[in-house]
């Protein structure tokens, strides 16, 4: 277990609204606020997209990932963090459950999907943090190091 401390910083409630693309829309926000450090929780609705629904094989490196599509509305609670890559900018990492009917999806928003009519947003900053996401080639994807100089 590796770990950082941090503190509360500011506090945002968002409304992303229809059409918008989800993560692009946080990160957008995230640049905007130079915000680099964070946790997102979301209420609302999805549509039209892809989840990442697992790895197609957990022993295979680098990992392939099995996909679901999101196509029509489906009611969402998401959650996920905002952490700064290598080169300093934000990136969202975000997974949620969606639900159309009773057929129930749930994975990480990496891939893209877009909100029908409006999602609710609150974007917390965490202060203090020197946190960073690196890619590691050998799963072939970014992982979080909470303290990148210990």
């Amino acid at each position: 277990m590796k770990y950082s401390e941090a503190k509360l910083g500011r506090v945002f409630l968002v409304t992303i609204e229809d059409g918008e693309r989800l993560p692009d829309a946080v990160e957008k926000f995230a640049l905007e606020q130079k915000l680099t450090h964070g946790v997102v929780f979301m209420l609302g609705a999805l549509q039209n997209g892809e989840l990442v629904a697992g790895p197609d094989d957990p022993k295979a490196n680098p990992v392939t990932i099995l996909t679901t599509l999101v196509e029509r509305p489906n009611d969402a609670m998401v959650m996920g963090t905002i952490f700064p890559d290598e080169a300093g900018h934000p990136v969202v990492h975000l997974h949620g459950a969606m639900a159309t009917g009773e057929r129930v999806s749930m994975g990480c928003l990496r891939l893209g999907v877009h909100v029908w009519e409006v999602a609710e947003v609150v974007v917390m900053e965490l202060a203090g943090l020197k946190a960073v996401r690196r890619f590691d080639p050998e799963v072939g994807f970014s992982r979080l190091v909470p303290d990148p100089e210990g």
